[in-house]
């Protein structure tokens, strides 16, 4: 017994070995750090790898040798199937040089085939959904042209919803006589064995194969004896055609399979359709996936009204009664608490809407003010400044404006630009109204800080200024003395520059919404609007815009004011709704509208806040409300008439046939 930890010992030590090998092979691909060895097939080996731009996780399949010519047009035709939602992308391709491999989306849920060996069949609901899923995805494929040619549940992977991607489309062929591709055994059918032209039913039989083995567990027409006698690695293609014949006359003499037709929730239309994928008569089955998705809402179609069938002739009498009496008990009471709840529930949909734009708020500047605090402690900065303002200085000063620019350009920040306050100008670099990548500068800047003491800091919006005319706009900036610290003078200051327009978009394609139905109001806490829908107007029409403020000192502006409260703003309580209406205090002379307003706060890291104010037309508001009580008047009425009228017509047939069962015994 002795000898069973040695060679639990030896196996440990080989697959350590073999680990270790596999991971001195590792394909170096320019762009790309692998991370673990994920399995290998026919045709290559698959390696999990991390794009270096963009940190996302990739698949790199490595082929274990060139591709011909015609393997490169087969994959430039799967380039063009990125779009699908149910395919996994294909990311990028290196076919000229060593190694030769595809770079494709990470997919980390598994295989279908490991989902089944788990669980042996899947319940009707899944299986169907996989199925529907897999024929939405392949109609795509055959749409443009190709043919996967090899599906089968090891090239299904799941992703973190349970929702199938079809992979490996190392076997794919355009359709026609574009030369022939095998697929596995019990998912091809037979047609595909004898080598003819690619065809979309392949892939139909091999959808109806997958459907078939979720449901029943069982491949179809599996049979072990023929599976181990085709085991065998052949040495011959003459060898290999017999046995791919021998495969196709098996399926052929075969009888349909049946298992399915007893399955939960298979309905006669669904257990037709799977039939008709895996009829080994090619004319039978649907000519392509997108028949297979016609066949599909039939299928749904059929089910959806059975139940109509069913109810058809009963509930009609009961439900009516039902309805009636709900009318007449509980209308009344219902219409009560229908008003507070219709306003309650405005003012949570407002605060739901406020809440999330503080968080976008925040998540969009945060970054943001790090960075700049980061960027603005360079020492670099005053060394820029202190030297004397040469050519040198300023090529070196551009060059770093430049590379802020290259570096967060995930920031999403349209220009970076230095104030000197000793020479009193000012130098960017970034993105120009023009368009262009350029250097602009601005021999006016005021040579004396103008940052409070908090810094960084976001700014209202403002106009920059710039020795060339066309290169003044409204931004939104994020703002640092330099040196950032407090307690020491300001030599300079550094702006990250937003267009204003930019950040307007989002709130504009809110307020445009004819659902939405909300204006949306963000100012800082001395009142200073950041956005606002009419300044948002004035600054894109090009008019001479004002950033107004409130003093939040005053009564009536109390409400506005509590939104900057330590601790954030009061939540209302639900006898203090109608307190939530309140005019626009920005404009209130032009806007005399009253609205539902809902209030929240976004927290910056700086410090600062910034409120969010969500105004609802009160008018606009209840008329849904006034609306919708009229309707269930209407409603209960006419139910109630119906259900009467119901009511009296049972009884009536009821006393009919009672009197003719009655006749009849007496008879």
């Amino acid at each position: 017994m002795p000898a069973e930890p040695d060679s639990e010992v030896a196996v440990d030590e080989f697959e350590q070995q073999r680990q270790i090998s596999k991971q001195l092979a590792a394909p170096a691909l320019e762009g790309y750090e692998i991370v673990a060895f994920v399995g290998e097939g026919t045709y290559g080996d698959v390696w999990q790898a991390r794009d270096l731009k963009s940190g996302t996780l990739v698949a790199i399949k490595r082929l274990r040798k060139q591709p011909d010519q015609k393997a490169r047009s087969e994959v430039r035709l799967l380039a063009n199937l990125d779009e699908a939602r149910g395919i996994v992308s294909l990311k990028n391709i290196h076919l000229d040089s060593e190694p030769y491999c595809y770079v494709m989306e990470y997919i980390g849920g598994g295989t279908l085939a490991e989902r089944l060996a788990e669980r042996g069949k899947l319940p009707f609901a899944e299986a169907w959904r996989i199925f529907r899923e897999l024929a939405e995805s392949l109609a795509y494929v055959h749409k443009h042209g190709a043919v996967h040619c090899d599906i089968k549940p090891q090239n299904i992977l799941l992703d973190s919803r349970g929702m199938p991607r079809l992979t490996d489309f190392g076997q794919a062929r355009g359709q026609g006589p574009r030369g022939s591709s095998l697929g596995t055994r019990f998912y091809m059918p037979p047609e595909q064995a004898r080598l003819g032209s690619p065809d979309p039913r392949w892939d139909v039989y091999a959808l109806g194969a997958i459907l078939y083995q979720m449901l029943t567990g069982t491949k179809p027409r599996y049979s072990s004896g023929l599976s181990a006698e085709l085991r065998g690695r052949t040495q011959s293609a003459s060898e290999m055609r017999d046995e791919l014949e021998k495969y196709a006359e098996y399926l052929e003499k075969c009888s349909q399979p049946l298992a399915h037709r007893g399955v939960e929730g298979v309905t006669s239309e669904v257990a037709n359709l799977i039939a008709r994928c895996l009829s080994v008569n090619v004319q039978e089955r649907p000519k392509d996936a997108s028949d297979v998705n016609r066949l599909i809402k039939w299928c749904q179609w059929k089910r959806r009204r059975r139940p109509l069938l069913i109810l058809g002739g009963i509930a009609p009498a009961l439900a009516l009664l039902a309805a009636g009496l709900i009318v007449i008990i509980g209308g009344l009471m219902a219409l009560q608490n229908f008003g507070r709840r219709w306003i309650t529930q405005v003012l949570t949909d407002n605060q739901i809407v406020a809440q999330t734009i503080a968080t976008e708020f925040e998540a969009r500047f945060n970054d943001r003010l790090t960075v700049m605090r980061q960027e603005a402690s360079d020492p670099q900065w005053r060394d820029l400044i202190d030297e004397p303002q040469d050519s040198q200085t300023n090529e070196q000063l551009i060059e770093k404006l430049m590379h802020l620019y290259d570096t967060h350009g995930d920031l999403r920040v349209r220009r970076w630009t230095l104030r000197n306050y000793r020479i009193g100008q000012g130098v960017s670099y970034g993105r120009m109204p023009s368009g262009q990548e350029e250097v602009d500068r601005d021999g006016a800047a005021r040579k004396t800080p103008g940052l409070s003491e908090r810094s960084p800091l976001l700014t209202r919006p403002h106009r920059r200024s710039s020795n060339e005319p066309k290169n003044v706009l409204w931004v939104l900036s994020i703002a640092s003395a330099i040196p950032p610290e407090i307690e020491k003078a300001p030599i300079g200051e550094l702006f990250a520059e937003v267009d204003y327009r930019d950040f307007n978009e989002v709130f504009e394609r809110l307020h445009d919404n004819a659902f939405f139905q909300r204006d949306v109001i963000v100012a800082n806490e001395q009142a200073e609007l950041i956005y606002h829908p009419r300044l948002a107007k004035s600054v894109k029409g090009e008019n001479d815009a004002l950033v107004r403020s409130i003093d939040l000192k005053k009564p009536e502006n109390q409400f506005f004011a509590d939104a900057f409260a330590p601790g954030g703003p009061p939540l209302p309580t639900a006898g203090g709704m109608m307190q939530l209406i309140h005019r626009d205090p920005w404009y209130r002379a032009e806007d005399t509208t009253e609205y539902f307003v809902s209030r929240t706060v976004a927290n910056l890291v700086n410090g600062q806040k910034v409120g969010v104010f969500v105004l609802h037309d009160k008018e606009i508001a209840l008329e849904g409300f006034v609306d919708a009580k009229r309707g269930a008047l209407a409603l209960g009425l006419g139910l109630l008439a119906v259900g009467c009228v119901m009511l009296v017509g049972n009884l009536w047939i009821l006393r009919r046939t009672l009197r003719e069962e009655s006749s009849t015994e007496n008879g």
